[in-house]
């Protein structure tokens, strides 16, 4: 199913990929299952239908990353896991505590953010050509009219809510959303480690200028492919931990032990399989069955 619905061939697919694909879906499928026949589909609190959207959008990147795992495209994969972790931290930020607040800060920060942008823009254009300043201008005010509306709604969505004093604070980095969930180490390490990729530094291209200029370039040509492919695999596979501790969450909220048990199960699965690939070392592995198949 997950093939099918990805365009890709199941028959290509590598083995420790298809573990990890059945390890992702399993969890979520089941979630998806128990929602349809509980009252919470039919919920009238808008907090059920917002998280119930964040985690499905959580699912997609993660099956998007996976997409691109199977394809033997790692880097690439590795990029999207800063997204799943970024978004699996936020949804388990909101989860924790007072989550119709908690959602109003997160749509809040995003509509301060993008109204700050318009500013910037439209002092941009005031040295652009005439030809373009009014499109521009156009646009710029066709985007206000989209964030009053959000702003709108989202003021509609926070009279709902009773008063907290937690709406005075706005939305938190995501490092201080790591220190409120007690996870400040996995921001400077696996976090910070994902950022590299994510924002093409020049970490790859040091790493090939200087393995190009050595004596022995062949062989240090295959560990540095060795250990960056395997260094992907390593925090994709981390990233999907903390999808999978999000999915035990929301089953922990909803009362869905179903869904506990096997993201349970998931989870410990994904860890050992991370903790393989890091123990077989990166210099020297052999993608630990990652490889697509050849058909």
């Amino acid at each position: 199913m997950f093939c099918a619905t990805n365009r890709l061939n199941a028959a290509a697919v590598a083995p420790s990929t298809e573990v990890v694909i059945a390890n992702v879906e399993a969890p979520f499928g089941l979630f998806v299952e128990v929602l349809e026949l509980s009252s919470f589909a039919e919920s009238p609190d808008p907090v059920d239908g917002l998280l119930i959207t964040l985690i499905r959008r959580l699912h997609d990147t993660v099956a998007g990353a996976l997409a691109l795992l199977a394809l033997g495209r790692f880097q690439q994969a590795e990029i999207l896991s800063r997204t799943v972790m970024e978004s699996a931290l936020s949804f388990q930020y909101i989860l924790a505590e007072n989550s119709g607040h908690r959602l109003v800060q997160y749509f809040q920060h995003y509509v301060q953010v993008e109204r700050e942008q318009n500013r910037k823009w439209q002092n941009e254009i005031a040295g652009s050509p005439a030809s373009t300043h009014e499109d521009y201008q156009h646009r710029i005010t066709d985007k206000a009219e989209a964030l009053d509306g959000y702003e709108a709604f989202i003021q509609h969505f926070k009279a709902t809510l009773p008063a907290s004093p937690v709406l005075n604070r706005g939305w938190p980095s995501t490092y201080d959303i790591c220190v409120a969930l007690g996870k400040a180490l996995d921001y400077r390490t696996v976090y910070m480690a994902m950022c590299s990729q994510a924002h093409h530094d020049a970490e790859d291209i040091l790493n090939d200028f200087i393995v190009g200029s050595a004596t022995d370039y062949e062989i240090r040509s295959e560990q540095l492919e060795r250990e960056t492919g395997n260094f992907s695999i390593f925090l994709l596979l981390c990233s999907i931990r903390y999808y999978l501790d999000s999915l035990a969450q929301i089953g922990d909220r909803y009362m869905f032990p179903t869904v506990q048990a096997q993201s349970a199960r998931s989870l410990d699965v994904v860890s050992t399989l991370a903790e393989k690939v890091a123990s077989q070392g990166f210099v020297n592995g052999e993608f630990n069955g990652f490889v697509p198949r050849r058909i």
